[in-house]
């Protein structure tokens, strides 16, 4: 084993044929897992399906913003039903209406100021989200999306990096992790 070789940077042909993996999954594929672990881990009947709906709508939001750079209004008013549907069921989120509208106030002078760099569909995806996280655990979700972002961004010389995507996936993490 040689320690001389020079650590190599991911190149675009294997970031594309990676996000093209990421776009053959199918949605109900992922709600299906989803569903299946959250059953397995002992969420039960109705806890089960309604997390297997918001993972079908967090991956066709995550599918969009990968291929198109866009977060469609559909797959937030279903990301919207799912967390209701959660809520209904039992599992607790900090449900805040009142710091949604303030992530949006500040997620829509962001976009007016940076416009192209930060798209509504972000400012709405945060919005959503920020309903049913808590402060801590948007704040989380939105640092550990642009983290990455800039580093994908640098690595693969990107202009454009796909936030929504990122921010889905990073949502999903520090919901789970972040418990205060």
């Amino acid at each position: 084993m040689s320690f001389n070789k020079p650590v190599t940077k991911m190149n675009k042909t294997k970031a594309k044929k990676i996000k093209k993996k990421l776009l053959n999954i199918k949605p109900y594929y992922i709600a299906g897992m989803a569903m299946v672990i959250s059953a397995l881990m002992g969420a039960g009947m109705l806890r089960s399906p309604a997390i297997a709906l918001v993972a079908y709508f967090s991956w066709e939001i995550f599918k969009d913003d990968l291929e198109n750079y866009r977060v469609l209004h559909l797959n937030l008013v279903g990301l919207l039903a799912g967390f209701v549907a959660m809520a209904f069921a039992g599992i607790h989120f900090d449900i805040s209406i009142f710091r949604s509208i303030i992530f949006f106030f500040i997620g829509w002078g962001m976009f007016q100021l940076f416009e192209g760099d930060i798209g509504g569909g972000d400012v709405r995806l945060v919005t959503v989200l920020a309903i049913f996280m808590n402060t801590v655990q948007i704040l989380s979700a939105i640092s550990l999306a642009a983290a990455v972002g800039m580093l994908i961004g640098s690595n693969l010389k990107l202009k454009r990096v796909p936030f929504g995507a990122l921010l889905i996936v990073s949502a999903w993490l520090t919901f789970w992790i972040v418990r205060f």
